[in-house]
């Protein structure tokens, strides 16, 4: 298999910021006067918008999706800067590894420009990446291909070329679904996500090398 272009996800693999999700939008909730108990791990790799949607429509808040959508980027970066928040272990050298052998590196995330911009900048990634899509950037978000699509379409680089690194299930669709072979990156602390359609399931990021390695090369795996 001849690979040119590795696609990763953000929010979960590039960087564990799914917890700093969670804690936004139960402060937003409770600023706004809600402070009932909700199970959040339905939103986990669904696009925010969606999720703000439902409560708008659950709680009749006056603010816009957008308006919260930006709230809760705003506090998620707050805390990931007073936390010191560095990126996913073994990224470093996955990207480096990736550049060394001249493969490009995109990023497809659901997440809105502002805050993915905000994100690389506080974690010194701009640069390494050569491509990046954000979800307000396309009409449809995850689980629909569209983020996918758009780094392909930009790169010139053909999907059955091309490899992605997904946490999420929503995530692991959308991927397939552009054409794309999919490792699923399993976290512990969402061991629930469904990631079968992915092709291979690793616990440690530096297990991309690895995996690649073994696409690239399946007579010496």
């Amino acid at each position: 298999m001849t690979i040119k272009l590795v696609i990763f996800d953000m929010d979960g693999v590039i960087v564990d910021s799914e917890p700093f999700h969670e804690i936004a939008k139960r402060k937003i909730l409770h600023e706004l006067g809600i402070n009932k108990e909700m199970d959040f791990t339905w939103s986990i790799g669904r696009p925010n918008k969606e999720f703000w949607d439902r409560m708008i429509d659950a709680y009749q808040l006056r603010q816009s999706p957008e308006e919260l959508e930006k709230l809760q980027y705003d506090h998620i970066v707050e805390q990931m800067r007073s936390l010191s928040v560095s990126a996913m272990e073994g990224l470093s050298d996955v990207l480096q590894w990736l550049k060394t052998n001249n493969i490009l590196i995109g990023l497809a995330s659901s997440s809105n420009r502002y805050f993915i911009d905000q994100v690389l900048n506080h974690l010194r990634l701009t640069e390494c990446f050569n491509f990046t899509t954000a979800g307000d950037e396309v009409s449809n978000k995850k689980p629909a291909p569209d983020v996918y699509k758009k780094v392909l379409s930009e790169a010139g680089v053909l999907a059955k070329n091309a490899v992605a690194v997904e946490d999420s299930a929503a995530g692991t669709f959308s991927a397939v679904a552009a054409g794309l072979t999919c490792i699923g990156y399993w976290d512990p602390k969402t061991p629930f996500q469904d990631l079968s359609l992915t092709t291979t399931i690793i616990s440690e990021l530096k297990q991309v090398i690895t995996v690649i390695n073994e696409m690239i090369n399946p007579q010496k795996a």
